[in-house]
């Protein structure tokens, strides 16, 4: 079976175009694959010792989430107006509610493992990141089915509801700045009446931001589609970005993607043009770093989630860095603003913020390195934290408050290296926030 992430293209956004729903994740497969996730060095630090939570990052931002909508408030007046202006050939009148307050668990998007492209920790209604190369939204419409009145004094009657389940993923290229969105639609169990057949849905991408900076690449077929009950229904579009070369965030694009439902049902003629809702995704960094000296910095450029907050991970029991983590942990505890530890207290918290400034860089390594011995032991040298490669170092905002150690050159080297690896493949550039997650 074709596995969901050779379904998801890298790609970025541009300007709006109608996504083809298609019912066989088949149809998905046909763009091309995206890059994998970035896979770190050998030994740097224990993944399996990382928790799922950790793996992603922190949320520190949102985008402002789209109003809930309700036609259902006035549709019995509608439906008695209709009455009055002999709108009455099909005999029904529709109305809709978005984002209702329910859980994935009852929307019901994750009972088709293999072929559903919603992750399984994304369950809330809204918005929500998931990782620094993905987001996700759950939306759920409901729709309901009124009878249209044909004599004096007669009340409308409800004949049928359905349920419909919206689920929207974005996927970023890491080495390329493309953006890929998949979208699923599926018609709940619950749904009943009139409203078990006749719903007719098409769905709509649009990249929003710096959209005259995006391009479409490609995007399933062009058709509206007719829901059947517990038949998922998949589109997908797949955009590239074009960022001029810079390591600075203010300098990078930004844009997120916008998934518009329109909702018709073939019994009514009163709303031909169907009801409409949308959900975002959350905003999207595309940068692409100053080309140097050094070929594998001389990217064409990549798409986060810069939003979320990542980890850098770090195993004190196994890997090539141990003496390092366990530095880490201690410096985290001994330093006063306890740099780069992640306990959920905004209050407290202060995460270690990327520094590009070569000569920065070696004002804080000798700073915090200046009373350690000289020359060093035989087969130590002197490690600092907070990183020097940060605006928390030694020198800048840690002045007074770091910590240094003597630790084994190999595990030195290879921390040194394994964060350079990271820095790199999860696009952390200048300012950029991050948490030093020391695991067992």
């Amino acid at each position: 079976m074709t596995s969901l992430r050779s379904r998801l293209l890298h790609g970025v956004l541009a300007g709006a175009t109608v996504l083809g729903l298609v019912n066989t994740a088949a149809t998905a497969a046909s763009a091309a694959p995206e890059p994998p996730i970035p896979t770190s060095p050998s030994g740097a630090y224990n993944p399996e010792a990382t928790s799922a939570q950790r793996l992603g990052g922190v949320q520190t931002r949102w985008r402002d989430r789209s109003p809930a909508e309700d036609s259902c408030a006035t549709v019995k007046q509608r439906a008695i107006a209709a009455s009055k202006q002999r709108h009455a050939s099909q005999g029904l009148v529709s109305c809709t509610r978005f984002n209702a307050p329910r859980t994935r668990a009852t929307v019901g998007l994750g009972f088709d493992p293999g072929n559903d492209p919603m992750p399984n920790n994304c369950n809330e209604i809204g918005s929500k990141i998931v990782g620094r190369f993905a987001d996700c939204q759950v939306g759920l419409i409901e729709l309901e089915l009124w009878t249209i009145p044909t004599k004096p004094g007669e009340v409308p009657k409800l004949v049928g509801v359905g349920f419909i389940g919206v689920g929207s993923m974005t996927r970023t290229g890491w080495i390329a700045p493309g953006i890929s969105r998949i979208v699923k639609l599926q018609l709940q169990e619950g749904s009943w009446g009139r409203a078990l057949t006749g719903i007719k849905v098409s769905a709509d991408i649009k990249c929003l931001g710096n959209a005259s900076k995006c391009a479409l690449d490609d995007v399933s077929k062009t058709y509206v589609q007719e829901l059947t009950l517990g038949k998922g229904l998949y589109g997908y579009a797949n955009f590239h970005s074009a960022p001029t070369a810079s390591d600075d965030p203010n300098t990078a694009l930004w844009h997120y993607m916008r998934t518009t439902v329109t909702v018709t049902h073939s019994a009514t003629d009163l709303s031909t043009k169907g009801d409409s809702f949308y959900h975002d995704s959350e905003s999207i960094r595309c940068d692409k770093r100053l080309p140097g000296s050094d070929p594998s910095k001389s990217d064409q450029g990549g798409c986060v989630f810069a939003d979320l907050t990542p980890f850098y991970s770090l195993s004190k029991t196994t890997g090539t860095a141990q003496a390092v983590a366990q530095h880490i942990e201690r410096a985290q505890t001994s330093t006063t603003n306890h740099w780069g530890r992640y306990t959920g207290s905004p209050a407290v918290d202060k995460p270690l913020t990327r520094l590009m400034d070569t000569t920065l860089i070696n004002k804080n390594r000798y700073e915090a390195c200046k009373t350690a011995p000289s020359p060093r032991p035989a087969g130590k040298e002197c490690d600092e934290y907070p990183f020097a490669a940060t605006h928390q170092g030694a020198a800048l905002q840690g002045k007074g408050d770091f910590s240094w150690e003597l630790v084994k050159d190999t595990d030195n080297s290879a921390e040194g290296g394994y964060r350079s690896w990271w820095f790199d493949n999860f696009r952390i550039i200048e300012a950029d926030p991050f948490w030093v997650d020391i695991v067992p």
